[in-house]
């Protein structure tokens, strides 16, 4: 009874979503927890989440970071929705206390995920950054790069890089303004 409870209760909040999507276009944020957060970005394919870093001028008596470092900060982080440890499949190894989690990436998903990158650096200051561990993560990092060299090569105005995670991330904390959308 429980499982058709909230497949019930699921199939209501999907018109709900769905009917404010039709009217509006967006669904700007949601609490729902997990399960059913991640089955509504798969069924409404929202596959990305932006997060905009632009700061409010009458906080800048508040913030914790320099002004030095907020002044003409304007920065876009582009996150992908839905693949990854999140929705990956997770299962106990033969080798007992170990185990197995696996990972599927749709290379044109990635390639979605990359035009909206571009197109959104092509209306901004021109620049995108991917952040990935290309070296650790082999094949996977290879698919991410490519998906998004391949969308460089359609918006040649954009200067694109590749960077490590953890050295980006300091660059990002050391000269925001250097970035664009990453």
């Amino acid at each position: 009874e429980g499982s058709v409870a909230g497949e019930n209760a699921f199939a209501e909040l999907e018109s709900f979503y769905q009917e404010i999507r039709n009217k509006h276009g967006v669904i700007l944020r949601s609490s729902i927890a997990a399960p059913f957060c991640y089955r509504l970005r798969r069924d409404f394919d929202l596959f990305y989440k932006l997060i905009f870093f632009k700061p409010i001028p009458a906080l800048a008596d508040v913030s914790l970071l320099k002004q030095s470092l907020l002044t003409g900060l304007d920065l876009l982080l582009i996150r992908h929705n839905n693949a990854g440890l999140y929705h990956g499949v997770n299962r106990k190894s033969d080798d007992a206390g170990k185990i197995i989690c696996e990972q599927t990436y749709d290379i044109s998903e990635l390639r979605k995920l990359a035009k909206v990158a571009f197109s959104h650096a092509e209306k901004r200051k021109k620049r995108v950054c991917l952040l990935i561990k290309s070296e650790i993560l082999g094949e996977l990092g290879a698919v991410w790069i490519d998906a998004f060299e391949h969308e460089a090569a359609m918006h040649p105005s954009v200067a694109f890089d590749v960077l490590p995670p953890d050295s980006g991330s300091a660059q990002i904390f050391l000269t925001p303004n250097a970035f664009d959308v990453v």
